[in-house]
């Protein structure tokens, strides 16, 4: 589940932008599986592919992949990303120029420039953000029945 505050820890007025706090919870359950996360300052740059398990949350650069396939992924209003970036739910506020793959949720806030393909379960567009290209999403598969005449086919080729 992603949060958003609006009150920045370091001082900034309300409104300014948010702070995000991620978290996750274990299916069907209200425990959390993990607090930590790896946060990424303004003034780091990254050449190269991050793979981790752990939340994490940039406000830097990365020119890179990025995976967190079973955490939580967050770039910051100040944040740079230009690569792909899998993980179960992410919050985009800043630049990204890349493909998104998740099985959970993407947010793009208003703060945000977003320029690649979505595959997501849920995507939530704030108004006043930059979006340019594709969604996708992911629906659960249905068991569409057999007609009668695909069965009478099926059994013929048996």
């Amino acid at each position: 589940m992603l949060k958003t505050n609006k009150h920045f820890p370091n001082g900034k007025k309300q409104g300014s932008g948010k702070f995000l706090e991620l978290q996750v919870y274990s299916k069907g359950s209200s425990q959390k599986l993990s607090n930590a996360k790896t946060v990424i300052g303004k003034d780091i740059q990254i050449l190269g592919d991050i793979k981790g398990k752990e939340h994490m949350v940039i406000d830097g650069s990365v020119k890179g992949n990025i995976d967190m396939a079973t955490h939580n992924f967050a770039l910051g209003p100040d944040g740079r990303v230009e690569g792909e970036i899998h993980a179960r739910n992410i919050c985009i506020s800043g630049n990204m120029k890349g493909n998104i793959k998740t099985p959970g949720k993407i947010e793009i806030t208003e703060q945000a420039s977003f320029q690649g393909d979505i595959v997501a379960k849920s995507i939530a567009v704030e108004n006043g953000a930059f979006f340019k290209g594709s969604v996708e999403l992911i629906t659960e598969p249905t068991q569409k029945p057999l007609s009668s005449e695909e069965s009478t086919d099926k059994k013929a080729e048996a």
